[in-house]
């Protein structure tokens, strides 16, 4: 992952991930894995909407993925992470 500007990548998708896995970053660059061993196809393609939902809520947008409607009202950033940074 990489941000546009500011900072906290890592912290982002550290957050994004929580307990399904592991990642880490500095400034603006972030990386993250996800250990899918032993999982059907069926719950790989749950958690890959699970995933994009968490980041889509962490970014300040609404909707549902699946439904391709997502929205964030025009000229408005999202709202401030939980470590006090938007980024966007």
């Amino acid at each position: 992952m990489r941000a546009a500007r500011g900072g906290g990548a890592g912290r982002l998708l550290r957050e994004m991930l929580r307990e399904r896995g592991t990642a880490g970053g500095h400034g603006r660059m972030a990386g993250g894995q996800i250990d899918v061993a032993g999982l059907t196809d069926f719950e790989i393609e749950a958690l890959e909407e699970e995933l994009f939902g968490r980041l889509l809520v962490l970014l300040g947008f609404h909707g549902r993925p699946s439904s391709g409607r997502c929205s964030r009202a025009p000229g408005r950033l999202p709202p401030p992470l939980p470590w006090g940074r938007a980024l966007v």
